[in-house]
């Protein structure tokens, strides 16, 4: 006899007050089916609604319904028989951590663990609540969403079970649902001797980074066929520009000047530029989408021929090669830009530099590099990665990397996972022997790689850092845990949020232009939604992070450094962003912080500080890590630059101090911040 349940039960029934929960709290197993072809055993079965005038609505959920569970940052959504007092929500409300859907190493926190609910928002039009987890959950993992009675209603009442629940975790009502939500209410009790259990749930979340894996061993069995190119010394470079491949007919191209002058790459310490050219499968089919395989062998679409250069230093060369950084671009940039500023800090210490376009980059097909020396300009391929997909003719830079079509709204998850294949696909060509000058010995040390990656490169980073065991080292500077979190919140991305919510439904756009959703950002307190609208925009990007899930970096996160996937090292890892970045939002950074547990390994750059003693520098500092040549704020770059460098060097054994002013702009925050933190201008 389990006389702490019965007791239990007896105090629920005692309770005896009117307002209770409505229905299942949500997610809930009660909405997938059984199917083994799946690696938690279950697939999600959401009803669809009448498709007639909600096509986007029925197009997401079909996508939905192919996964093994549910959203991994999985939003709690509970209706009430009537109104209740919101401000006992928090309390009242919680996560259990039940056992993992497979066996396996490295849990992220050991079942039984309780985790609150964060950003609450109560709906007193529908009397409902949902919430975040306060902890960053764990994929293809069971969970217990709980109710107790330190939920009150507006008298201060506790409230009631509903028989329903009270049936199903008796084990009076049969099935294999109500038995497993049985034994979550077994395990919660103890765990709340105070409360009394008066709702509950059961789900598990999806698998996110099953098929990357499929992709990364199904690619280490392909040919990398590395074809190596030119090298160019430094110190003879005239000019170099990209002739841009940007139409698909009339004048084709344009000309892009190399993003700083030639004459500096030889200050920062770069001997030679050597070009080449590598395969890496492609998974992408022609609308730039991974179509979900559920557990069938992923598809190679093709082989793809990736451009890359390697930047080599003046240092003498050690035996066995150089060590090796792998410099990740971001957004709308390209790998002849960014990547190179990393030459300043990482060619002294004898670091050769490599980078590659990412998904959507580098302009089109058949862009090429004319590159003046003093016996005269010579012209090389240099294959761009974006294309025309709007059909308008024009190829943008980074089209293809963001889908916007309301039917398969993946935004950048594919664009994230293929990039990060590519990049394994770098790391397998290196091990196999890069040999840059034609002497019969590899040139490039498949020892001590490590990675740095800005905003997109920090986005894919994760995802590549997290899978491919041969990279230990790296560093993320300003990343981003989500991409629908960072489009919502973002100055600069919010724009193609708001075209895609316009092509999808017009009437989403309920602040005409624009959008407002009414979330409550993290340890506020509840919000009271009062926006006409705003509930259904909240749905509608809680759908789109369950679509994103696969490719979101807080994802992969917690496989870094926290719960390594099996057979994976764990990682030295450095997190670098910026107060008030407008691109990347503080809250996004700070999300792919936490899911790493990564607190302690986050260093943040005080812009609101800087700009009181440099008022000109721009209120948004993204692009901190660059302002070599921003007047009186070279320190600033030179500290992040360093801190980077001086990490890879050492390992990633610990952060070096770089503070070089009177006034710290460098922190490791002691509590990571969850508002915007925007500047003026």
């Amino acid at each position: 006899m389990r006389l702490l349940p019965v007791l239990l039960f007896a105090a629920m029934e005692a309770a005896g007050q009117d307002v209770r929960v409505a229905a299942d709290p949500f997610p809930s197993d009660r909405f997938t089916v059984l199917d083994d072809t799946q690696k938690t055993g279950r697939r999600v079965n959401l009803p669809l609604p009448d498709c007639e005038g909600r096509a986007s609505d029925c197009a997401e959920l079909a996508m939905i319904n192919q996964f093994d569970g549910f959203n991994i940052q999985a939003r709690a959504s509970i209706s009430f028989t009537s109104a209740i007092d919101p401000g006992t929500l928090r309390e009242g409300v919680l996560y259990l951590w039940l056992d993992p859907a497979w066996p396996r190493e490295n849990l992220v926190r050991p079942a039984g663990t309780l985790t609150r609910v964060n950003r609450v928002v109560w709906n007193p039009a529908t009397f409902t609540m949902t919430a975040k987890p306060d902890d960053v959950l764990e994929q293809g993992r069971r969970y217990a969403l709980i109710v107790t009675d330190a939920v009150k209603d507006q008298s201060g009442l506790p409230l009631a079970a509903d028989d329903t629940f009270l049936a199903c975790a008796r084990r009076e009502t049969e099935g294999d649902y109500c038995g497993a939500l049985a034994s979550a209410v077994d395990v919660a009790a103890p765990l709340l001797p105070d409360r009394r259990i008066v709702s509950a749930s059961v789900f598990t979340t999806m698998t996110g980074t099953a098929a990357l894996e499929a992709m990364r061993d199904l690619a280490r069995e392909l040919p990398t066929n590395v074809q190596i190119g030119p090298t160019i010394p430094t110190r003879e470079l005239r000019s170099l520009d990209t002739r841009a491949h940007v139409r698909i007919e009339g004048e084709r191209f344009e000309t892009v000047p190399f993003p700083a002058p030639v004459a500096f790459l030889p200050v920062f310490g770069i001997d030679s530029i050597t070009l080449g050219t590598l395969e890496s499968p492609r998974f992408l089919n022609a609308e730039m989408m991974i179509p979900n395989q559920g557990s069938a062998p992923p598809v190679v679409e093709r082989m793809e021929q990736i451009g890359f250069h390697v930047l080599l230093p003046a240092t003498p060369m050690p035996p066995g090669g150089y060590p090796v950084l792998l410099a990740g671009h971001g957004l709308g940039d390209n790998r002849f830009a960014g990547p190179t500023v990393l030459a300043y800090p990482y060619m002294p210490q004898g670091y050769a530099i490599i980078a590659i376009n990412a998904v959507g980059h580098g302009y089109g097909r058949d862009t090429y590099l004319q590159i003046g020396t003093s016996a005269g300009v010579q012209e090389f391929p240099a294959p761009g990665r974006a294309e025309d997909l709007n059909g308008d003719g024009v190829i943008d830079n980074p089209e293809g990397c963001i889908l916007l079509n309301p039917a398969a709204p993946v935004s950048i998850r594919d664009c994230l996972r293929q990039t990060a294949i590519d990049w394994m696909s770098v790391v397998r060509a290196i091990q196999a022997g890069m040999d840059l000058d034609g002497d019969g010995q590899r040139d490039l040390s498949p020892d001590g790689m490590a990675y740095w990656g800005q905003s997109l490169g920090a986005f894919y980073g994760t995802l590549f850092m997290a899978m491919e065991p041969a990279v230990t080292t790296g560093v993320l500077n300003v990343g981003g845990g989500s991409a629908t979190e960072t489009a919502r919140l973002s100055v600069g991305l919010r724009p193609a949020l708001i075209q895609l919510l316009d092509r999808r439904q017009p009437s989403l756009l309920n602040a005409q232009p624009d959008f407002d959703e009414e979330y409550t950002p993290r340890d506020e307190p509840v919000k009271t939604l009062s926006v006409a609208g705003a509930a259904e925009l909240q749905d509608e990007f809680e759908r789109l992070e369950w679509i994103e899930s696969s490719g979101a970096p807080s994802t992969y996160a917690p496989h870094l450094t926290t719960a390594p996937r099996d057979g994976m090292p764990g990682k030295n890892m450095l997190f670098q962003f910026a107060l008030g970045d407008q691109t990347v939002p503080n809250p996004s950074n700070s999300l792919l912080s936490r899911a790493a547990g990564a607190q302690e390994r986050t260093v943040l750059y005080r812009h609101d500080l800087a700009r009181q003693d440099l008022y000109w520098l721009p209120a948004n500092p993204h692009t901190y890590f660059a302002y070599l040549l921003e007047p009186g704020a070279f320190n600033i770059a030179d500290a992040v630059l360093q801190q980077a460098a001086l990490f890879t060097l050492g390992g990633g054994a610990k952060i070096p101090e770089v503070n070089p002013f009177v006034r710290q702009y460098f922190e490791i925050p002691a509590t990571l911040p969850e508002g915007a933190n925007f500047l003026k201008p």
